[in-house]
């Protein structure tokens, strides 16, 4: 992996775990006082965007993410599915490509976000977002083969942009519904 590349994701995830631990903090202080009395004035909208997240990213595991010209020698097919790249996408850091490690990240912002803990998930559905966007640089993916050899992508299909969107809908959600939070219910 380039230095670059691992600069980036270093500095990600000391984003990522840095947030963390200030937002599970200032969650213990806003406790101790007294300020435990959570908003539910946007509790419906944060479970509708929660299950449309769910579903956009369900959906991308079971759609093709990558289409290929020729065949790939991994799968001996012209396309690979978002459960394939689920499963064995975690092996891209040995090449340089970080972008399933966006996966890695995307659950507990996804838990945080439905919780209505949006100091802590904005951050972590950002650094998501961030990573999985480096995926729009893969233009082949390694065969397996021991020899170096790759296949060039055609496109990529309706899978990737599914998972990408269930990215942006978790980051747009925390930012704009934490914005929804702060108004005042009325009575």
């Amino acid at each position: 992996m380039g230095s670059t590349k691992l600069w980036v994701f270093v500095g990600a995830a000391l984003l990522v775990w840095g947030s963390i631990y200030w937002g599970v903090r200032s969650g213990i202080a806003r406790r101790a006082n007294g300020d435990n009395k959570p908003n539910h004035g946007d509790l419906l909208p944060r479970l509708a965007c929660a299950g449309l997240i769910i579903v956009l990213y369900a959906v991308s595991i079971t759609l093709n993410v990558f289409l290929f010209r020729g065949t790939w020698a991994f799968n001996s097919g012209t396309a690979v599915s978002g459960g394939e790249i689920l499963l064995y996408g975690w092996l891209g850091i040995l090449v340089g490509m970080i972008g399933w490690y966006a996966n890695v990240l995307f659950v507990p912002g996804l838990i945080l976000f439905a919780a209505g803990e949006y100091r802590v998930s904005r951050w972590i559905a950002l650094a998501a977002l961030l990573i999985a966007s480096s995926s729009l640089l893969i233009r082949e993916l390694p065969t397996g083969s021991t020899s170096g050899a790759s296949t060039p992508i055609a496109s990529f299909g309706p899978g990737f942009y599914a998972w990408l969107g269930s990215m942006v809908l978790l980051t747009a959600g925390t930012f704009g519904l934490r914005a929804l939070s702060r108004r005042p219910i009325a009575a």
